[in-house]
Order: structure tokens, then C-alpha cells, then sequence
């Protein structure tokens, strides 16, 4: 099991997730976006890269990859939702399978 050290920030309203991270100027490499329910993303709008990690109902992770500006991810089937966080290097500590945790969210946008 993996534990992420960061601030998440679930996104699971509908216009939560639908704004997610279009046009921010940026995110803290500290924060991650929970966005829930979510099979697939997409970097339109964005101004930055991000890592994105899909999760099944028990937060094993399904696909991982990092995504630049103006690109669509996977439609993962298995996924239940989507970490986002701009610290593109968590992909060199992750694999297919691994399940991660993250303790407690806010539902606070940052």
C-alpha cells in the first residue's frame, strides 16, 4: 500500500468536476484532486501538466500516466475516480495494481 502525502481535495459534485482544474494558473505539488465518480479526463483548458492516477472502488490503481495541456486520457472502465496532482514525478513510485491511500479529503476547493 502506498501512502500519498498530500492534500486531496475531492471533487464530486457535478460543476466540480466539470471545472476540475480548467484554467487554474497551477496546482501545489502538496495538493491532489479526488474527482469522483470519473472513468476518464481530459487537459483541455489546462496551462500545466499533471499526473493522473485512475482508481477501482478499492483505490488500486488501473492506469497511471501524466498528461500535458490539451490532451485526453484513457476511458478506463474499471476506474471509479481520478487523483490528479501537477507533482508529475509520483509516476516513477507507482504500479499497476498497488493500492493507494490517502486518509482523510476536503471537499474545500483550493
Amino acid at each position: 500500500m502506498l501512502q500519498l502525502r498530500k492534500k486531496v481535495i475531492r471533487l464530486d459534485s457535478f460543476w466540480s468536476r466539470f471545472a476540475g482544474l480548467m484554467l487554474r494558473a497551477g496546482l501545489p505539488k502538496d495538493v491532489a484532486v479526488l474527482i469522483a465518480p470519473c472513468k476518464a479526463v481530459h487537459t483541455w483548458f489546462m496551462r500545466f501538466p499533471i499526473a493522473v492516477i485512475y482508481l477501482d472502488k478499492e483505490s488500486h490503481i488501473v492506469w497511471f500516466g501524466v498528461l500535458t495541456p490539451w490532451r485526453i486520457g484513457p476511458y478506463i472502465k474499471q476506474a471509479a475516480a481520478v487523483l490528479e496532482t501537477s507533482d508529475t514525478g509520483i509516476c516513477e513510485r507507482l504500479a499497476v495494481g498497488e493500492q493507494l491511500h490517502f486518509g482523510t479529503y476536503s471537499t474545500n476547493a483550493t
